[in-house]
């Protein structure tokens, strides 16, 4: 009997955050090989849109984690079903579904580990979120497998489970050899950047300072950020501080379709982020994009990296 494999997020998997996307992937690799797949969204699915805040929105979350839970029935009912989890750091929902398909139904379901969210909690958020996510980890040894999508990873969760697959970056661009176009030394320079835009992790302080220098110089440069963007008005600040304003272009989210072009019409791309825990055991997926645009790549040595790619050449 052929398996059906069912995709679970509380995110849309249609969006454009780095977790649809390789959810995305996910399904094309399955579809490519004949797999039945189907994706089932907390955020397509809830019945309550406006909580209104305060104990009425938590009640009625609750309530729709409840619901949509109660309604993997349809799946469950078929015996060839699989389930499989991309997480988003929700305990209770976590807990909910663990409970409903292993318990109850004893169902088999995979988990997607991308990170080690406590390595990513700062000061502010404290003891209680580090506590959160201490028992999310514990919690992933009653799934029947995890993919996780680096080595450190996965060194890591043996502890929890020891039925791991490694399958770091995932994509679907066709590759057309290195990107042979010269700089002229007349145009701007462009250097690109795409994915997820968060200040802190791709360690944009450090690549702002950077540009200032090289503006001061005298070079001709643009750096081309094109993503869904976090704490915006730090961004702002943080441009005009720096003098960048004429330098840094804010390009928004692009469709995946449009990703492989816009990347070739740069000069240089970046995989800025910097050395530290919450880097380490993560893996920026969009290294697979970058890699196949054949443009060349600034990148810090942080994760996975230099497995797929030799400093010396």
């Amino acid at each position: 009997m052929n398996k059906k494999l069912v995709f679970i997020s509380i995110f849309d998997p249609k969006s454009s955050i780095a977790g649809a996307v390789r959810m995305q992937m996910y399904s094309k690799m399955l579809d490519k090989e004949g797999i039945d797949f189907e994706f089932y969204s907390f955020q397509e699915n809830k019945k309550f849109n406006n909580h209104g805040g305060g104990w009425v929105e938590k009640i009625l979350k609750i309530i729709d984690v409840f619901i949509f839970v109660c309604n993997l029935r349809k799946f469950v009912n078929d015996t060839s079903t699989v389930f499989f989890y991309y997480p988003l750091g929700s305990l209770f929902f976590e807990i909910m579904l663990l409970f409903y398909v292993k318990t109850i139904k004893k169902k088999k379901i995979f988990l997607e580990v991308n990170e080690v969210l406590k390595f990513g909690v700062s000061e502010k958020k404290g003891k209680i979120s580090m506590l959160r996510y201490n028992f999310l980890e514990r919690l992933s040894s009653f799934y029947d497998g995890i993919i996780c999508i680096s080595s450190n990873i996965k060194q890591y969760y043996l502890k929890y489970n020891t039925n791991s697959l490694l399958l770091p970056i995932l994509s679907d661009m066709e590759q057309d050899g290195v990107n042979d176009s010269l700089y002229n030394n007349n145009s701007v320079f462009k250097i690109g950047f795409t994915g997820s835009i968060h200040i802190e992790k791709e360690n944009l302080i450090t690549v702002f300072k950077s540009l200032k220098h090289v503006v001061e110089k005298g070079f001709n440069v643009e750096l081309n950020l094109y993503g869904l963007l976090y704490e915006e008005v730090r961004f702002n600040n943080l441009i005009n501080e720096f003098k960048l304003g004429s330098v840094v272009k804010y390009h928004g989210c692009i469709d995946h379709d449009c990703v492989l072009s816009v990347l070739k019409s740069q000069n240089l791309l970046i995989l800025p982020r910097a050395r530290n825990k919450q880097n380490n055991y993560g893996f920026s997926t969009k290294l697979a994009e970058y890699l196949v645009s054949g443009v060349p790549i600034l990148l810090t040595d942080v994760s996975d990296n230099l497995y797929y790619l030799t400093p010396d050449l």
